[in-house]
């Protein structure tokens, strides 16, 4: 291999780290008029392989000559390979990816019996166990008929977990724009996760500031914030126990705001909140005024918090907590409870950055619906508990 053109005034001998691109598909299956998925996977390596910082035509030409993908296909590997092995290499090439692009065909791979799901179904389910935030998923059309029980298990799969949605690629050109469409988008996602991920310290600026308070004071404040970043109604005056209406992705919900101005193994802090939804009865008048689904509890959390820590703050056997970005979504089934922690809301500005990592996992998981729908339920049982209660 020839060793890369460096641009001008570069003078490391090193090759840049490169992002890490794996993509996963069908290999015989024909597309795009004949050509086989392992071709098309050959030129948008080829293709990807060829793109470059540094362009020699440009005015100011930057960066140097060099691949800023290293994209990984089955093609890479050597020998003839069985199902088992292929797919012990692509969980390999999981756990490295920056990137990982799926080209949907709606057929889930061959598999070693007809009890098992197919190989393409178990890379997919492999990344969005592991890493589901670096998935990409391109559908190629028109999407292969289920023949087999397999193929049908896959696309129900693949519906369930909202990945799918109709796309108008009928030649390689057209997809060859959409995958650099969809690595420009991860790109910036991986940058500004990097981002916010050293950017949270608390020994300067208004974090500091926070720091210098006392717990009842952090906490108002730290309310306050919560009040500003969800936009709800007389955000400067709201610490005390209130519902507030919040229109979260363009839905109306009545919202109850705290805050935990400590980690939450401090006693102290964590008593200042208790379980403030055993009291959530009280709220049916606000409730009807606001006319809108709730209570859902919002608790911004000083420091981080883990899923073990919700659920004890939940109190109930029968109960889950989901981690993500933002921090913990705690519900109890049974009481149709919902607390949303927000982790690491040391100042102002980290906690207008938690309610939107907040609003895109709303939408990205397809949980904003669920939370409508249960925080519905949630105002029918304290609507009945409300009506039990005043006949005492």
């Amino acid at each position: 291999m020839s060793r890369a053109r460096r641009a001008p005034g570069s003078t490391s001998a090193h090759d840049l780290p490169k992002i890490e691109v794996m993509i996963s598909s069908r290999a015989m299956t024909r597309v795009f008029g004949g050509e086989s998925l392992s071709e098309v996977r050959k030129r948008l390596c080829a293709d990807l392989h060829a793109l470059r910082w540094y362009t020699p035509e440009s005015p100011m030409p930057a960066g140097r000559d060099q691949a800023f993908f290293n994209v990984w296909i089955h093609e890479h590997q050597s020998g003839d390979r069985g199902d088992r092995d292929t797919l012990e290499n692509s969980i390999s090439q999981i756990r490295k990816a920056d990137v990982i692009l799926v080209l949907y065909t709606g057929e889930a791979g061959s598999a070693d019996s007809d009890g098992e799901i197919g190989i393409c179904h178990a890379e997919l389910k492999e990344a969005l166990d592991r890493r589901s935030e670096i998935v990409a998923l391109v559908a190629i059309p028109p999407l292969e008929q289920p023949l087999l029980p397999r193929d049908r298990q896959f696309q129900n799969y693949v519906k369930r977990q909202g990945l799918f949605t109709p796309q108008d690629i009928p030649d390689y050109s057209s997809l060859r724009i959409k995958v650099i469409e969809l690595l420009q988008k991860r790109v910036v996602d991986l940058a500004s996760r990097g981002a916010r991920a050293g950017g949270y310290k608390l020994d300067h600026g208004e974090a500091l500031d926070w720091n210098r308070l006392d717990l009842d004071a952090r906490r108002r404040r730290m309310r306050t914030s919560l009040a500003r970043a969800l936009e709800v109604h007389s955000a400067e005056s709201h610490d005390d126990d209130r519902l507030c209406l919040a229109i979260i992705n363009d839905d109306r919900i009545a919202l109850r705001l705290d805050a935990i101005a400590a980690p939450l193994s401090n006693a102290a802090a964590r008593e200042r909140v208790g379980q403030p939804f055993l009291k959530d009865h009280a709220a049916v008048p606000q409730l009807e005024s606001l006319d809108a689904p709730g209570v859902v509890h919002v608790i911004a959390c000083h420091r981080g918090v883990s899923e073990a820590q919700a659920l004890r703050v939940l109190g109930s056997p029968d109960a889950m907590a989901v981690a993500s970005d933002f921090g913990v979504y705690a519900l109890d089934r049974v009481q149709k409870v919902q607390i949303l922690f927000l982790a690491k809301c040391s100042d102002e500005s980290a906690t207008f950055l938690a309610v939107r990592r907040l609003r895109d996992w709303l939408l990205s998981s397809d949980q904003q619906s669920k939370l409508i729908d249960t925080a519905a339920s949630r105002r029918r049982i304290l609507v009945a508990v409300a009506a039990e209660a005043s006949r005492q």
